[in-house]
């Protein structure tokens, strides 16, 4: 069975389209396929800047991503650069910015359907001077 249910969310920056939206495959930790989203950048430049109360799982399946994190209670910050086939398990109340290049493919796995997710605005004003 094939199934194409096109662009879910779209901006400048990004494309955002689902991978599956079928409950017969759940994976690890009560995560359903259809809760996956996938995003094509559409240029270089910034993404993110908020969080989530939710774990959130994500992989490089193209390109490369310059992750930046800060733990929104403690203040701590990290920075990480993920080529293909690496994978970042973000958890809840973590702000996240990245810095992106055109081309780059990142798949989003979440425990809720992608259009109920609270985000949380948190600009990483910080991340920008590295």
């Amino acid at each position: 069975e094939i199934k194409n249910d096109g662009i879910v969310h779209e901006n400048e920056d990004r494309a955002v389209f689902g991978v599956f939206n079928d409950d017969e495959f759940q994976g690890e930790n009560g995560f359903l396929a259809r809760n996956e989203r996938a995003f094509i950048v559409k240029r270089d430049g910034w993404i993110g800047d908020h969080y989530r109360e939710d774990w959130e799982y994500y992989s490089i399946l193209a390109g490369e991503a310059h992750y930046f994190f800060e733990d929104i209670k403690t203040g701590e910050k990290e920075n990480h650069i993920v080529k293909t086939g690496g994978k970042i398990k973000m958890p809840p109340n973590v702000a996240v910015a990245l810095r992106v290049k055109k081309g780059a493919i990142i798949l989003g796995r979440y425990k809720k359907p992608f259009q109920e997710l609270k985000t949380n605005k948190h600009i990483l004003g910080w991340a920008r001077e590295k």
